[in-house]
């Protein structure tokens, strides 16, 4: 097999006058670039908080390039102690490779910690980038030629090391594509000048046998190590085995719609392998339009293959690409025969909103707006990682789990009159806190009384307008009152509970037989072992989400009646209603005549029970929506029904749009006052990223799965 030489180019790219660019810098640029861009895309993937993820390997990257300068100067201290200046002359060069392998990796290991990141995933993510930047970097030491190797016999060698000056490294390319270091004299790597004194030493030393001999190590060398990467896929993890799927396609759907009515479409049941029921989409024709540009079509299609489901997957109209279902999806299954699914939950599991009324008016915080969103910017932690003051034992979280808000009342977070208020009385039975991992526990014990990030808010609303005035008084909201919607869910603890869960039912697969399309979908018989432990850790993380609003409600009482200088009976902040939309739950529905106990998974859909109130927040810039379930929608959707605007931008694009302009003096000329931790904070969730609330409420008001009430208008908003 006859290898091809390569020598190194040169160290120098271009001149910019005076300052000269190198490839190497090129090259390094280029392979953390790169990095970030696969590893940003990998975590969206899986559903990870990308962002967030991001931003540890940019910091990661820093301290690396920091503990590479301290290694430089530490083991070189004879020259960097009589010159001390240079320690920072970083521009004359030195940088020490090892210093940043050590300094980077625990420092991004410890700020995952320290923002409750999930780790162990993370490294699935961050494992390709650096594997693939290694591989950018690497050529940068051969134009910089500062490496070269040796052939060897075995399968794993460590190449010759060469000094900094007077060498030049080449490379080869044998014909079965793998990369090696090449001879040329004496089968060493050389520069011209290294090659020409050797020979002068030994000018007859290189022989025939000796390249030939070269030659087979080299092709012996390359069979060693296709034959162990013939073996590295088939090896057993259960990431590889969770994530490498096939997930339809990315950026939009052919998927085939039939029409079957002004506002209801349906993917037939042929679409898609192995789907046991239809899809149904409730939409009309603009929102149709981008639910059809991302793959949220053919989530539903996969959702509609899980053993058990029952009638057809759904998507109501604020759909958008999730983790498996997507949000806005409605599957229900047989309570009995049929399976649970966390990807058809949702990482934020009972993420929810609660919408809080008070005696107030608009005109009545005029002029005092700014102090009180100070203030309660001030009293509620808000951000990824955030801690409550609120630190809890492992009695109190077991109490949590299992009592829910009603734990929060009991320990003087509220009134028992808020429960009433609450979906499921603020407590889901069946919640089993031993069944929550040590590692969920962790990240929850000092999250209660957190709003988080992301799409999370504390918002000061007006009543702006009332369509249903007996209803409305029934709920006692009023046109012009001042209200205040809280939107959060169950923070690290319930992002903690379905990853684990994820990997539970993931290796159900295989003992129960059963076959997915999606690996996100991954599920267990919900009778199984594994189907009883993930719903009673699922409800306990339910629980936890509800208490956290409750603590949440208390502290915003206490910061508006502190701001106001008012009294709570003056105050009568009272909770109009509190509904979770990332959850399952056990409820009797109709089904072809009869009447079966189902298990409704509904990920970013809200329950919607006649009679029942509905939250729909809007984005921050427009308005929320209170709603009423009704008979229709325990017909057509399993009652329920939209959870919100749904969006239309990833936060990376929404970033990317709101570059160079100033969102928060944007929302502040609309007269909504924002605070918020930094720029990004509020671009990502800009008005602009999200569907007009008005279009999905208007369509799910014309279908008849839920009303109108209320409509809610923005004054001021708090973000993580």
């Amino acid at each position: 097999m006859l290898p091809l030489a390569m020598s190194s180019p040169g160290a120098i790219a271009f001149q910019l006058g005076p300052i000269v660019i190198r490839w190497y810098g090129i090259l390094m640029a280029t392979a953390i670039v790169v990095g970030l861009w696969l590893g940003h895309r990998q975590a969206r993937r899986e559903g990870l908080p990308a962002d967030d993820i991001i931003s540890v390997g940019q910091w990661a990257i820093l301290a690396g390039l920091v503990g590479a300068r301290l290694y430089e100067v530490i083991f070189n201290w004879d020259y960097y102690g009589r010159y001390p200046a240079k320690i920072i002359a970083v521009w004359e060069g030195g940088l020490a490779m090892h210093g940043g392998l050590i300094v980077g990796p625990l420092f991004g290991l410890w700020l995952a910690h320290r923002w409750n990141l999930p780790i162990l995933r993370g490294l699935d993510v961050a494992a390709p980038s650096m594997v693939l930047g290694q591989a950018i970097g690497r050529w940068g030491n051969f134009f910089n030629a500062v490496r070269s190797a040796t052939p060897s016999s075995s399968t794993f060698t460590r190449p010759s090391s060469t000094s900094r000056s007077g060498t030049s490294g080449s490379f080869c390319c044998s014909s079965d594509g793998c990369v090696r270091g090449l001879p040329r004299a004496r089968g060493r790597c050389s520069s011209p000048t290294s090659a020409s004194t050797r020979s002068a030493a030994s000018p007859s030393r290189r022989s025939d046998s000796t390249a030939s001999g070269s030659a087979r190590s080299v092709s012996h060398r390359s069979r060693a190590s296709s034959a162990c990467w013939s073996r590295w896929p088939g090896s057993p993890g259960r990431t590889a085995a969770r994530h490498r799927q096939p997930r339809g396609k990315r950026k939009g759907s052919c998927m085939h719609l039939e029409r079957v009515g002004p506002y209801l479409w349906r993917i037939s049941q042929d679409a898609g392998r192995g789907m046991r029921v239809p899809g149904l989409v409730v939409a009309d024709d603009r929102l149709i339009e981008s639910i059809r540009s991302d793959a949220s079509l053919q989530q539903i299609a996969n959702g509609a293959t899980l053993p058990g489901i029952v009638r057809a997957a759904m998507a109501m109209p604020d759909i958008h690409q999730g983790y498996g279902l997507p949000v806005g999806g409605v599957v229900a299954t047989d309570a009995r025969q049929g399976v649970v699914s966390p990807g058809a939950i949702g990482f934020d599991i009972n993420c929810g909103v609660r919408l809080l009324a008070t005696s107030l008016r608009a005109a009545d915080i005029a002029g005092r707006m700014e102090a009180l969103v100070d203030s309660l910017y001030d009293a509620i932690p808000t951000g990824v990682g955030s801690r409550s003051e609120l630190t809890l034992d492992s009695r109190a979280l077991d109490d949590v789990l299992e009592r829910g808000a009603g734990w929060a009342v009991s320990a003087g977070y509220g009134v028992r009159q808020d429960l009433a208020r609450i979906e499921s009385d603020g407590c889901l039975t069946g919640a089993v806190a031993r069944s929550v991992s040590d590692r969920a526990r962790e990240r929850g014990r000092r999250q209660l009384g957190t709003l988080g990030s992301g799409n999370h808010f504390l918002e000061i609303q007006t009543v702006d307008a009332v369509y249903d005035e007996r209803a409305a008084e029934k709920l006692g909201v009023s046109a012009g009152a001042l209200t205040v919607m809280i939107h959060t869910g169950s923070r690290g603890l319930g992002h903690q509970v379905c990853t684990d869960y994820l990997d539970v039912t993931g290796r159900a697969l295989r003992r129960y037989g059963i076959t997915v399309p999606d690996r996100q979908l991954a599920c267990a018989p919900a009778e199984s072992d594994e189907g009883r432990e993930y719903l009673g850790a699922m409800r306990a993380a339910a629980n936890f989400a509800f208490a956290n609003r409750q603590v949440l409600t208390h502290w915003a009482r206490e910061v508006l009646e502190r701001s106001l200088g008012i009294g709570s009976r003056q105050l009568d902040m009272r909770v109009v209603y509190d509904v979770a939309h990332n959850i399952a739950k056990e409820e009797d529905h109709d089904v072809d005549g009869v009447r079966r106990r189902l298990l409704v998974h509904r990920k970013g859909a809200t329950r919607a029970f006649p009679g029942q109130p509905v939250l729909v927040p809007g984005d921050m810039g427009r308005y929320s929506y209170l709603l009423i379930g009704t008979e229709v929608a325990m017909r057509e959707t399993f009652g329920s029904t939209c959870h919100g605007a749904g969006r239309l931008m990833s936060r990376t694009a929404a970033v990317k749009a709101a570059r160079g302009r100033k969102i928060g003096e944007e929302l502040r000329q609309r007269g909504v006052l924002a605070r918020a931790r930094g720029h990004d904070a509020l671009a990502e969730e800009m008005p602009e990223a999200y569907k007009d609330v008005e279009d999905v409420v208007d369509v799910v008001h014309r279908f008849g799965i839920s009303t109108r009430v209320a409509r809610l208008k923005p004054l001021a908003v708090i973000k993580g």
